[in-house]
């Protein structure tokens, strides 16, 4: 989202999901109905389109250290052992990560009804599978995006402040997330991790049954 116009549609899906959706937010403190912090100044920002339905449908930032290190460290605990020395400049971290309830939930709703799917009915609807392929399709749209970014600006790695939900399904799509801290309370209970997200992006695409090839 490089242009004003896309950061503003990033904004708007924050605003939806983390406001209005999940209440993590304030709604009150978002007049102009975008969610933004005093990250987003120096922030990457992406997003994700529907092929079917055209909606922008998720989003997500890439955050760099600035001179009070990164958001995460400002939550939880990090362990400085566990990860690797002089990080820099080649690690940002993974933030305001969000899907569009109810793409983040089931298939995509469609303007074709009748359209038959192509798909058989143990990897679509509601299904565990089905969400899971859905959910990961979203994710690793983002991921993608991401990483070319990364491998364009010589940036080595990645951390997240992940849920246990999220940090299974990044490992079940074959990202090794390193643990590097105790969870700490916010928004729920959240562990700090550490990923390459060149090696990571390459392991995800490699026979997953969850990606599509």
């Amino acid at each position: 989202a490089n242009t004003e116009t896309a950061r503003q549609i990033h904004y708007q899906i924050r605003y939806q999901v983390y406001c209005l959706e999940e209440g993590f937010e304030d709604h009150r403190n978002f007049n102009d109905y975008q969610e933004k912090d005093d990250w987003d100044e120096h922030s990457v920002h992406f997003l994700v389109r529907s092929k079917t339905t055209r909606e922008w449908v998720a989003a997500m930032r890439l955050v760099p250290p600035a001179q009070n290190g990164l958001p995460l460290e400002n939550i939880c605990t990090i362990d400085a052992t566990a990860a690797p020395e002089n990080l820099g400049k080649s690690a940002v971290e993974v933030s305001r990560l969000c899907i569009l309830n109810p793409y983040r939930h089931a298939r995509p709703p469609t303007h074709n009804a009748n359209q038959p799917s192509s798909q058989n009915s143990a990897t679509t609807g509601d299904s565990p599978v089905g969400k899971l392929k859905y959910r990961s399709e979203i994710v690793m749209g983002l991921m993608r995006a991401a990483a070319a970014y990364c491998r364009e600006n010589n940036i080595t790695y990645w951390y997240f402040l992940s849920t246990p939900a999220f940090a299974r399904m990044m490992n079940i799509l074959n990202f090794q997330l390193l643990e590097l801290g105790p969870a700490c309370d916010h928004r729920g209970k959240r562990k700090p991790y550490l990923s390459n997200p060149l090696s990571a992006h390459e392991r995800a695409f490699q026979g997953n049954p969850a990606i599509p090839t």
